[in-house]
């Protein structure tokens, strides 16, 4: 019977314990941000979504297909350099395949087409063929 109530005794601990760290985590994440503040983008390479809010100052949508070879070069040429990407600057990798609506948008044609565009979507400038972080960020206007 002893060790009946040391088991009821750690269960109803642990349930204590797990019940206020979820509390805490969830009072965390409701806190109100200051006004000034801005979601800071940690990675500037990444993977696109539509639901993402474009926040940077340039923003860049690279089309790539996983079945193409210049794509590929330029894929791990940029993630091999990540932290050479200038911080206001974040490119997307898009999905040529799947996002053919996003293509259609942008009159994306062929993989390996990188599109520039403001914080509302639209275009400023579309290009073929850069492979290093230098090329991309001499295209930019």
């Amino acid at each position: 019977m002893k060790i009946n109530n040391y088991i009821k005794i750690l269960f109803i601990g642990l349930f204590l314990v797990l019940g206020l760290a979820f509390i805490s985590i969830k009072n965390y994440s409701s806190l109100p941000l200051p006004e000034n503040h801005l979601p800071v983008n940690l990675s500037t390479y990444i993977n696109y979504s539509s639901t993402i809010k474009f926040l940077n100052s340039k923003n860049v949508l690279f089309f790539k297909a996983n079945w193409c070879s210049t794509c590929t070069v330029a894929d791990e040429n940029l993630s091999k350099n990540i932290a050479s990407i200038p911080p206001d600057l974040t490119i997307y990798k898009v999905d040529f395949e799947k996002e053919s609506t996003l293509r259609s948008k942008y009159g994306v044609t062929t993989q390996h087409t990188f599109v520039q565009i403001d914080n509302d979507g639209h275009e400023l400038k579309k290009w073929v063929g850069s492979y290093t972080i230098n090329e991309i960020v001499s295209e930019l206007m």
